[in-house]
Parts: structure tokens; sequence; C-alpha cells
């Protein structure tokens, strides 16, 4: 943030602790699949109604995941196509951010196209058999 006024960087951090909220990583969790980054996450899904749904099944693999002890070969989350996913995020939001698509469209269109490249992504190892 070096180089940044005050009034920037404290707009920054008002958005980081929003994005940090439970409510706004469930969200993204169950629209997009996204790993929560904290585990207090876990607590309220499961103390919420839907806490059984498909919705939420990427946050506890994924919090578990990062939880195992790591090996040069497992470190971190191994997602094909992460960085391309990545990409697609930041170009919608980016789209939503400019006012150019609504949040919801730009989360509707992320999640098609992320969903496209995890079918490729499935159909290139369909026969592999992987660690």
């Amino acid at each position: 943030m070096k180089g940044h006024e005050q009034a920037e960087i404290d707009g920054a951090k008002t958005f980081l602790d929003f994005l940090r909220k439970p409510e706004q990583q469930m969200f993204m969790t169950a629209s997009t699949g996204y790993v929560p980054v904290t585990n207090d996450v876990l607590d309220v899904i499961a103390k919420s109604p839907d806490a059984g749904s498909t919705k939420y099944a990427t946050a506890g693999v994924g919090i578990e995941s990062m939880n195992e002890p790591g090996t040069p070969d497992t470190r971190g989350i191994r997602l094909g196509f992460y960085v391309q996913f990545r990409s697609i995020l930041m170009e919608e939001t980016q789209k939503a951010f400019a006012g150019t698509q609504t949040a919801q469209l730009a989360l509707d269109s992320a999640k098609k196209r992320g969903d496209e490249l995890l079918r490729r992504f499935e159909q290139t190892y369909k026969t592999a058999k992987l660690p």
C-alpha cells in the first residue's frame, strides 16, 4: 500500500474486512464453491439451517485439506486451471466494479465459466488414477 493515500488504504481495509465476514464467505462458497479463508466460517455454516446442504460441501473439505500435513506434492490447494479460475473471477468482478454488469451477473458468469473449466479438467483426468 506504499504510496497510497490514507483514504485508499482505509477503503481497501474496509473492503477486505467485508470480504472476511462469515456471511460473505458463505455466499461465495454457496455461489462458486469458494473455499473460505477462516475457520470461523465452518462454525457458522455448521450452525446454519443449511449446514448439510451441498452448497457448502467444498468448505469443510477445503479447510480440512489445508490442515493436513504438507509434503512437496500436497502443499496448498491443488486445483487444475487454478490460475485461469482466478483470472475469470478477476475479469468478471472487475466488470461489476466498473459498473458494466451487476455483481450477480459477475458471479453467475464466473460460475458458468469456472464450471466449463472444471468439466475440461474432469475430462483430462477421467481415466487417470490420482494419488
